[in-house]
């Protein structure tokens, strides 16, 4: 996995339209508005803060507790 910096969301999630990722965090509003637009997309999550941890999380039945389990 490789972890790409864009100065906003907004961008971030231009990006990911493009094809230049394959996902993306973003505030609300980029999603709204562009929800307005297009139908391509889909939010799956949510990220608060918290105490400066990174956390994935993810479904158990799924088998993914690492980064790698998604590749692909």
């Amino acid at each position: 996995m490789e972890i790409k910096g864009y100065s906003t969301g907004k961008d971030a999630l231009e990006a990911t339209f493009k094809g230049e990722v394959d996902m993306c965090t973003v505030a609300d509003t980029p999603i709204v508005s562009n929800s307005f637009k297009r139908n391509d997309f889909t939010v799956f999550g949510t990220i608060l803060q918290g105490a400066q941890h990174a956390k994935c999380l993810a479904r158990k039945d799924r088998n993914i507790s690492t980064p790698q389990d998604i590749i692909g």
